[in-house]
């Protein structure tokens, strides 16, 4: 069981009650679709007890706060995704198939389960305290860790390097977290189909352009002065 929910225990409760597991997991789903719709702010307690068919005075013997739901769901979301994208990066060999992995582990893995990524995107900022700082620090190493693969690939020429690998980093983790605001899970696509369609428009976009890409002329997307900043970021 996790802290939290140890937590979130009335006292006299017993930790092996069978009502609470099941009852906590449907109120931290009911919690990420509705974070997701209407916003932290705007789901009320009441709301999220009438979803469990529960009185709200009832609501907290399954919980200590509305900001412990959207802490949890965040942890748990982390969670998968790096565990997801280390099995996945350890049986990958070469910095392009490293990065491939984690392009489609991060896709699939939100797109399964969308609203709590969703929510924890959109309403982090709502977090106060320790539960902020632990959840920014962790945000700031994932974006690390997607920026040491990028530069890895550009130092084994696989990735243009006209481009810094702060800022590629950052358009390959906006394209993937983009999905989630205009992915449908009715529609004619899968989560493995959609981060097949990033890994490669986006890598065919990095990808180190060569003179015959260009008709023989260098690649001019780009000025001195811009690719300098975009080395040095």
């Amino acid at each position: 069981m996790r802290p939290s929910q140890m937590q979130a225990i009335a006292p006299g409760t017993p930790e092996d009650s069978p009502a609470k597991p099941g009852t906590y997991e449907r109120l931290l789903a009911a919690a990420a679709a509705m974070f997701r719709q209407r916003g932290y702010e705007g789901t009320s307690t009441r709301e999220l007890a009438d979803v469990l068919g529960v009185q709200k005075a009832s609501l907290y013997h399954y919980m200590s706060s509305k900001e412990e739901l959207l802490y949890e769901m965040s942890t748990r979301s982390m969670d998968l995704m790096d565990a997801r994208i280390a099995a996945a990066v350890q049986t990958s060999t070469g910095a392009i198939d490293r990065l491939t992995a984690l392009i489609e582990s991060h896709v699939e893995a939100m797109l399964e389960n969308p609203d709590p990524y969703a929510a924890s995107l959109l309403e982090m900022r709502s977090l106060r305290g320790e539960h902020a700082r632990q959840l920014i620090a962790r945000r700031k190493n994932y974006e690390k860790l997607v920026v040491e693969m990028v530069a890895a690939a550009q130092d084994h020429g696989a990735l243009r390097a006209d481009i810094g690998p702060y800022h590629l980093a950052r358009l390959l983790l906006g394209t993937m977290n983009w999905t989630l605001f205009w992915y449908h899970p009715e529609g004619p696509v899968s989560p493995v189909e959609v981060a097949a369609m990033i890994r490669t428009v986006i890598l065919d976009g990095f990808l180190v352009r060569t003179a015959s890409d260009n008709d023989g002329e260098p690649d001019q997307s780009m000025t001195p002065e811009s690719r300098a900043r975009g080395a040095s970021t």
